[in-house]
């Protein structure tokens, strides 16, 4: 039957391409291309061709394009060309069964065929540059396609780099390799078609590997380095009519094309499908499938600056048997299985491997997905080095359905083991995979769900080591007993039910109704129970019985089931409270009780001392034990007394609610005298009447204590309490000296130094500003902020502080939960801030702008300052990155530091802040925004900026609500006139530079006048309700101190929340494209940080750009001004035209 059914399929095949019956040659197409072929014996040599008017890109046509066994085709280059690309448009497929190469230089070649391109177990690779293969029907320029359907095209016109593939049939052809493609190290290797399969190897060793299945009319864009950024369904620029023909589909391509499918390493079944030797799964064949059963390598034994990065993508993706790998020396890479895909599965038999194979080394990060349906049975691997670095991150993980029984070794045998992260819709831990399931398999590639039963199977969850996360958007449910090697396991859902005993080291449950009355049990005795909420804004309860809206109970017969824990702890956004039960005392009395957050922790109904330790922290005693907690925001008593005893120099910043009983206010334990200032601070009575009975300070003091007393109104609740003006951090004097800073880090002091950090980057603005000092802020602080914040944006965000010292950089990573995260970077002060300085050079050079000749330092940079934190920040799923950056930084574009695949804006909201401290983190929509919109176009003595009056249009007519001051009204007098009134957002569209020496050096110019950085203080922005402040052309001078502490303490000097300001002179036009974007997006995002990054991104990804005189953008086209009418079409996602742009204070 298989016989048959082969024979069948290769009649239809051959009939339908008759020139695959007969020996294919490489033949010319007769289409004026220029293409010149010299045959001598086996070999082929490819000359002539046309050219781009640049010189960088040479074009060939071919009507035929094969190679059979022992065959050498050498495309000839010189070195000003970049790139290759060949098209075949004779409507047969490429069957490549020898060896391409290139002689004369080092370009990058496209090979693109819309009928299908082969490569038989015999064909090599010989490219000291990139390989693409692809059966797109077109390749996008910039002015331009180069397109299978247009035979006299304007060659010259093609010039830059490639942007994008077109896919215009509805089927795209297929593309199947036995061979063994490899290229150069370093080096990119792509596949990219309607169908793709490998049973062969594809290696790029350090480099960048995708294979890509395209499914129907599509448009894949590349990126700046030409890694694959995207799959779209966009409008085409493509010329002329398409060829008319049906691409064969890959079980035709192979049984047509002279190769044995044995040769191709698959073999047709009895139903006519085809299969990997010994799988049950048919390999699937729809349109933008995908199926790997040989080797995609991107490992390196070599010391790189980039980690290798693999991406396997499409509608269907099967790896049977498959050996994926992009593990480096100096840390695992980064691999990408399924993004866009439906539906992925990967065998029993298949390895995914991304290890730190050195002494040194953090394991990569491997994520594989499906929208909706992954089944995965194979092995994966993330381990870290032999003698230094962590584990990696795996996600395994479906929007809808997931199956899960295979194994991650995520070790690290000198660091933390990784994590592995498991995140579908709702999952069941069933006892093992039953037969049902196999049997459903060989369906999964279907029409129809297989219709899995099970989620994960307890085999894989007992044997897996490191954290495991399960976290599910609707529901998770144990049905297995578990007995876990796991060292944590984090389970997170709305609906938790615990059916079966679970045994292990530590657990996290986070959900808002659960069924826990099945033992969970701590078997090394010294595990911790965390128990918080999935929803923020649910409270929780342990001991309690009644029914209370918006509560998570953790009732007597759920905590009569935890067993054998050192400590349990109770972590929430909102309420926390302990109740006096009996089951409650009993499981105090074996395990320590820790309250480590919560927006509110209520008392018990009796007499409580609460003793308050640092910043928000502290404990109380009852039941005979002690409770600690920390990071709480209001301190609740019950009926009976409360007694806040407050250890020395220690400040509650915060509320102390003393419920329905007494407050008493401890001092005694100051050494120095407290001011008790009952003017600035209240505290609160719930009951309606509030007594403070007494306040014990010292006895005998010194000197008489100052108590400031207001009128007190003793029926009015009264907010936060008592603030000593003793600094109120929970460590001794910030350190403002940067080598006894560092000296902290040496010794792994990283809380103190954090703090010293803050204080000393907030001093020297001060000073600079000519401000009174403020003092620093505390861990507390900060992660309450961030936490906050988190809460209400749905968005966790992270503080970046990065010192600079003679022989490092040291960086500290916080948190909103977390302790602080050190990482100290062997980088020299002179090499890194020359590599800044590089950067900024190559990016703003008016030569460079058509290249990305800023890549290497841009890579350099994030190498330094991100690739450390890489790990961390994906394990705490951070969206929001707040820099507070040391000298020399302050003015780096971070926007555009790039990771070999794409930018960090492309990753993460960012901004930069002096110090937390300084900066205001309160949150207004900007939803209902008036703006105050002002600016110039012409002036005396410096360079017109015609786009300005269509700038400020744009920014009114977004924000709906505005009033415009323009050229001659743009004076001082206007300027404080309007400010007096309520404005939200000040947009300011003229010069401004922050320039080296005293604070009134920097200026903003107006119609007739400088206005001074100092004077711009003057006005009362925070009391006219000012949220954020944009100046839209302005720049900083490169290396001066003085200019970075004016740009970095802009919101400071001006006091409010939030600046947007540019560290360069970008390009009028490129300005307004960016600004159009910004007021956007600025009433419809969540915070200031995603509406700046969606209009950064707007211009990257070429959806804003300049047209036919127009400013054209996904919300239609605007007209230029007379002035620049004449610029030529032009792209702006270089980075000089967004990159410098940054948001300065609160991202929120």
């Amino acid at each position: 039957m298989k016989a048959t059914q082969g024979i069948l399929s290769a009649t239809i095949a051959l009939l339908a391409y008759p020139n695959l019956a007969t020996a294919q040659s490489i033949v010319v197409a007769p289409d004026g291309t220029g293409t010149v072929i010299t045959q001598t014996g086996d070999r082929f040599t490819i000359s002539g061709g046309s050219v781009s008017a640049d010189g960088h890109n040479l074009f060939h046509s071919f009507e035929q394009f094969g190679l059979q066994r022992h065959e050498v085709a050498n495309f000839l280059a010189n070195p000003a060309h970049h790139n290759i690309l060949a098209r075949v448009v004779g409507g047969d497929p490429s069957i490549i069964n020898g060896r391409l190469g290139i002689i004369g230089a080092s370009p990058n070649l496209y090979l693109m065929n819309p009928a299908g391109v082969v490569f038989g177990a015999h064909a090599q690779l010989n490219f000291p540059a990139d390989f693409t293969a692809t059966t797109a029907t077109g390749i996008e320029f910039e002015q331009g396609v180069f397109s299978t359907a247009n035979s006299s095209q304007n060659y010259a016109a093609l010039v830059g780099k490639p942007q994008a593939f077109t896919f215009e049939q509805g089927k795209g052809g297929a593309i199947a390799n036995a061979g063994n493609l490899q290229v150069a190290p370093g080096r990119n290797l792509s596949l990219i078609g309607g169908t793709v399969l490998n049973t062969g190897n594809l290696i790029a060793k350090g480099g960048n590997l995708q294979v890509i299945g395209v499914p129907g009319t599509n448009r894949v864009k590349i990126s700046q380095t030409g890694n694959l950024l995207s799959l779209e369904i966009a409008t085409s620029k493509s010329e002329g009519a398409l060829t008319q023909f049906n691409p064969l589909d890959l079980p035709q391509l192979l049984t047509g094309s002279q190769l044995a499918p044995d040769s191709m390493g698959v073999e047709f079944g009895a139903d006519g499908k085809l299969y990997s030797p010994g799988s049950s799964v048919p390999i699937p064949t729809s349109p933008g499938a995908v199926t790997i059963t040989g080797k995609v390598d991107a490992s390196t034994d070599k010391f790189t600056t980039t980690k290798p990065q693999i991406h396997i993508d499409g509608d269907r993706i099967a790896l049977m048997n498959a050996d994926i790998d992009a593990s480096g020396v100096n840390g695992g890479g980064k691999i990408r299985i399924g993004e866009n895909s439906q539906r992925t599965f990967v065998d029993r038999k298949s390895t995914i491997q991304a290890d730190a194979i050195g002494s040194q080394g953090h394991g990569g990060d491997i994520l594989v997905w499906a929208d909706e349906i992954t089944a995965f049975y194979g092995t994966l691997s993330a381990q870290g080095g032999s003698q230094g670095g962590d584990g990696g991150f795996v996600e395994v993980s479906a929007q809808e359905s997931l199956a899960y029984d295979g194994r991650a070794d995520l070790d690290a045998p000198s660091g933390e083991a990784g994590t592995l992260f498991l995140d579908p819709t709702s999952i069941t831990i069933v006892a093992s995979p039953g037969t049902a399931d196999d049997a459903n398999l060989p369906n999964i590639f279907a029409s129809q769900s297989p219709g899995l039963s099970f989620t994960i199977s307890d085999t894989a969850l007992n044997t897996q080591t490191g954290t495991v996360i399960l976290e599910a958007t609707s529901s998770i449910v144990v049905n297995a007993t578990l007995n876990l090697m796991a060292s944590h396991l984090i389970l997170r859902a709305p609906s938790i039910n615990v059916n079966q005993p679970i045994t292990g080291d530590s657990f996290t449950i986070a959900a808002d109704a659960s069924s826990l009355n099945i033992p969970i049990t701590s078997n090394t005795n010294m595990g911790t129970l965390t128990l918080t909420t999935f929803s923020p804004s649910i409270g929780l309860r342990l001991g309690g019985t009644g029914d209370l809206p918006n509560i998570h109970d953790i009732g007597d017969n759920q905590l009569a089931q935890f067993s054998g824990f050192n400590q349990i702890v109770l972590d929430n956004t909102g309420l926390v409270r302990v109740e006096n039960t009996a089951t409650v005392q009993t499981t105090l009395a074996s395990a320590a009780l820790a309250i480590v957050g919560a927006e509110e922790l209520q008392g018990f109904d009796a007499n409580t001392t609460w003793e308050l330790t640092g910043a928000n922290q502290g404990q109380f005693n009852t039941f005979g034990q002690t409770i600690n907690f920390s990071n709480v925001s209001q301190i609740t008593g019950g009926t009976g007394q409360d007694t806040f005893i407050f250890n020395d120099g220690v400040d509650f910043n915060g509320i102390l609610d003393g419920g329905a009983g007494f407050d008493r206010l401890d001092y005694s334990r100051f050494t120095t005298l407290p001011t008790i200032n009952l003017a600035a601070n209240q505290a609160t009575g719930t009951t309606g009447v509030f007594n403070i009975e007494d306040v014990t300070l010292p006895s005998n003091p010194p000197l008489p204590t100052t108590v400031t007393n207001p009128n007190l109104n003793p029926l009015t609740p009264l907010d936060p309490i008592l603030n000593p003006n003793d600094d109120g951090n929970n460590r001794a004097l910030a350190i403002l000296d940067r080598d006894a800073i560092g000296t902290l880090l040496d010794s792994e002091d990283v809380e103190g130094a954090l703090i010293s950090l803050d204080t000393l980057f907030g001093t020297e603005i001060m000073d600079y500003l000519g401000k009174s000092n403020t003092k620093g802020t505390s861990l507390t602080e900060i992660q309450g902020i961030l936490r906050e914040q988190s809460a209400a944006t749905q968005s966790p965000s992270a503080m970046i502080y990065a010192l600079v010292r003679s022989q490092y950089l040291e960086l500290i990573l916080v948190t909103e939960v977390a302790e602080p995260i050190h990482y100290q970077i062997p980088v020299a002060a002179p090499h890194l801030l020359a590599t800044v300085g590089q950067f900024r050079q190559e990016i703003t050079d008016p030569v460079r702008r058509l290249t990305n000749s800023y890549l290497p330092s841009a890579q350099q940079l994030h190498q330094w300052l991100i690739d450390p934190l890489q790990a961390d920040l994906a394990r705490f799923g951070i969206e929001t990155l707040i820099f507070s950056l040391d000298q020399g930084l302050r003015a780096l574009p971070l926007a555009a530091l790039h990771n070999g695949q794409g930018f960090l804006i492309e990753d993460y909201g960012l901004s930069v802040v002096p110090s937390l401290a300084l900066t205001r983190t309160e949150r207004t929509p900007l939803r209902e925004a008036r703006v105050l919109a002002m600016g110039a176009s012409e002036f005396r003595a410096q360079r017109p900026l015609p786009a300005v009056p269509v700038e400020i249009a744009a920014v009114t007519e977004n924000i709906r609500q505005g009033v415009d001051l323009i050229n001659e009204q743009f004076t001082w007098y206007n300027w404080q006139q309007q400010q007096q009134e309520a404005f939200n957002v000040v947009h300011i569209a003229t010069h401004a530079e922050f320039r080296p020496g005293p604070v009134d050096n920097s200026y903003i110019q107006l119609w007739d006048e400088q206005v001074g950085l100092d004077q711009i203080g003057s006005i009362p922005w925070r009391d006219q309700a000012v949220e954020l402040l944009v100046l839209s052309a302005c720049r900083t001078a490169f290396g001066s101190t003085e200019a970075e502490f004016g740009f970095a303490g802009l919101a400071v000097q001006t006091g409010v929340p939030a600046a947007i300001a540019s560290i360069w002179y970008a390009h009028d036009v490129g300005t307004l494209a960016l600004m159009s974007e910004l007021y956007r997006h600025l009433p419809n995002t969540t915070t200031r940080a995603q509406a700046l990054r969606q209009a950064q991104l707007a211009l990257l990804h070429q959806e804003t750009q300049i047209e036919a005189g127009q400013l054209t953008s996904t919300n239609g086209a605007t007209p230029l001004p007379g002035a620049l009418m004449r610029i030529r079409d032009r792209p702006l996602h270089h980075p000089y035209y967004w990159s410098g742009f940054t948001l300065i204070g609160s991202p929120w």
